[in-house]
């Protein structure tokens, strides 16, 4: 699917398939270990204006890795598309995720304020711990 073709997929709540409290985040090195049977890996490529927002410092690449605990939206689509993954990259005003599947990437657009949130309310390591503490 080109970039041209994203710009009519649909906005959905990042919560509703992303919860807070089923979100974590990790080092690279601990994303490229397999994850749990109830998680699905999940990607965020940022842009510095959003990175330089966030509460923690963010790796020089923009890239942060986590995983998210599948809830039942996640495990109907998994079941149904077979989802595998999620990215998430910054279109400035907004995100878009996409979710991979087998038969291609499955677009959606959330808040930017929805991303912001999720990172700054999430599990994290030490190393990506809010600064000053």
């Amino acid at each position: 699917m080109s970039p041209k073709s994203y710009q009519n997929a649909p906005r959905t709540p990042l919560s509703q398939l992303i919860e807070t409290n089923r979100f974590r985040l990790v080092l690279h090195a601990q994303f490229e270990q397999p994850c749990g049977l109830s998680e699905l890996p999940v990607e965020l490529e940022l842009e510095s204006a959003f990175a330089g927002k966030l509460p923690f410092p963010v790796p020089w690449d923009k890239w942060l890795y986590g995983f998210v605990r599948i809830n039942d939206a996640l495990r109907k689509l998994r079941d149904e598309k077979q989802v595998r993954g999620i990215s998430l990259h910054d279109w400035g005003d907004r995100f878009l995720m996409l979710l991979d599947t087998p038969g291609g990437e499955i677009p959606y657009f959330v808040g930017s304020d929805e991303v912001a949130r999720l990172l700054a309310d999430c599990l994290k390591p030490p190393e990506l711990r809010e600064a000053g503490k």
